[in-house]
């Protein structure tokens, strides 16, 4: 995988500029995110607008260092120390406060259950008793999921045989966390849904896996298959769902990585900050689109001599795949809570344009933030998956150099109060 190496800067400063608040190793402090934290400054770009200070963060490793601009570094005095350590108080109380309310919900979660189990109804027969001793009393519930799941298959049963038709469910319907072996007993969540975003977008449905848009034909398919119809048909609960990876298919997946250039990493934190603590939008349709943007790397592509016909078609493959990852994944995973309003108006206006023709440059950065989880899903071999990633990691390279253009603070824009209120 081709690995992007960091441009060379050019105009650095390497002592006291009277354009400058602070000098070359003088002992500061800056934001990053909502914290601030104890830094350095290392090199400054007096000739940048705004003034930009390349920062090492005391007790961190050096792959954190990054280029800020003016306004996220403070002096280093009593007073902004103050302000750190309220800041980082206040932070703490937050988390106390969300960890409180999770336990809490959790706990009310486990009563409601215990109480539905204890209101389970039953009837008063020596033949009900003998068979509900044998049953676990969790699959006996009126509101459980595979009761739900069995209902349209047991009522047919019941008539004949009452008795005996409801412990048959009841043995039925606690079978499928052991029938089927190597399937996991909770579902587990996309990996994808842990990082980067804030919130998860309020209207576009989340794309279905490669696993569940396959059809399967499993053992216990083609046992059913086989059967005469005289034998007692199978309930439904038994069948293993197509929409349930398994353990071992789950383990088996490559996590991708896509790194992301240190010049860019500065414009995600910038991008967060805008929008979550000063609560401004990136004004849409923007002035450079998702769909522009690929064309253009496409045509300096196609400048280059070294591009050949064969690479020219891979390329265009690649684009057309970053902007249909793009369309589907916005609305679900790209957005940060203070946008989906602005999200919802946006496909109400154009409900026949695609997000890649309206969104732009910062919506597309956090894209390869989740990028790397969704292709661990992708069906393509190993030779193949380091082909794209070069070929993503080019195009990246291609931001780097052109980031003046497409990453400007001015795309942000405020909004008035009314809209505030709605969002929150």
């Amino acid at each position: 995988m081709g690995e992007v190496k960091p441009a060379k800067v050019e105009n650095y400063s390497t002592g006291t500029d009277a354009n400058t608040l602070f000098v070359d190793g003088e002992r500061v402090l800056c934001f990053h995110g909502p914290l601030i934290y104890e830094a350095k400054v290392l090199k400054t770009k007096p000739d940048a607008t705004p003034v930009e200070y390349y920062i090492h963060y005391a007790g961190w490793s050096k792959n954190w260092d990054e280029w800020v601009p003016e306004n996220r570094v403070l002096k280093y005095n009593d007073d902004n120390v103050k302000r750190r350590q309220e800041l980082a108080r206040q932070c703490g109380e937050r988390s106390k406060k969300d960890n409180k309310k999770g336990s809490a919900k959790a706990k009310k979660m486990e009563q409601m259950r215990n109480e539905s189990r204890a209101s389970t109804p039953s009837k008063d027969s020596n033949t009900s008793q003998s068979t509900a001793s044998s049953t676990p009393t969790t699959s006996a519930g009126p509101g459980t999921k595979s009761e739900v799941g069995s209902t349209g298959t047991t009522n047919t049963n019941s008539t004949a045989n009452p008795t005996t038709s409801r412990a048959h469910r009841k043995s039925t319907q606690s079978t499928p966390s052991t029938a089927r072996p190597g399937t996991p007993s909770d579902k587990k969540e996309d990996p994808a849904a842990s990082e980067t975003t804030e919130d998860e977008g309020p209207v576009a449905p989340k794309k279905k896996r490669m696993s569940e848009q396959r059809p399967s034909l499993t053992g216990s398919d083609v046992a059913e298959k086989a059967l005469p119809t005289t034998t007692t048909p199978a309930t439904p609960t038994t069948e293993p769902a197509p929409c349930v990876e398994s353990e071992e298919a789950y383990a088996a997946k490559v996590e991708v990585k896509i790194k992301i250039p240190d010049e860019l990493k500065h414009y995600l934190t910038d991008d967060w900050y805008a929008v979550v603590r000063e609560h401004k939008l990136v004004e849409l349709p923007a002035k450079v689109t998702v769909q522009q943007i690929s064309e253009q790397y496409l045509a300096h592509k196609k400048s280059v001599k070294s591009t050949s016909a064969s690479k020219e078609v891979a390329i265009n493959d690649v684009l057309d795949g970053i902007v249909e990852y793009f369309n589907v994944m916005l609305g679900s995973q790209l957005l940060y809570k203070f946008e989906r309003t602005q999200y919802a108006d946006v496909m109400q206006k154009h409900p026949d344009t695609p997000l890649s023709e309206l969104y732009g440059s910062f919506h597309l950065l956090r894209l390869f933030v989740r990028l790397g989880s969704m292709l661990s899903y992708s069906a393509l071999d190993q030779p193949s998956m380091q082909n794209l990633l070069t070929h993503v990691q080019d195009f990246l390279k291609f931001l780097v150099k052109n980031s003046s253009i497409f990453f400007s603070m001015s795309n942000f824009i405020n909004v008035d109060p009314e809209y505030v209120r709605n969002a929150q």
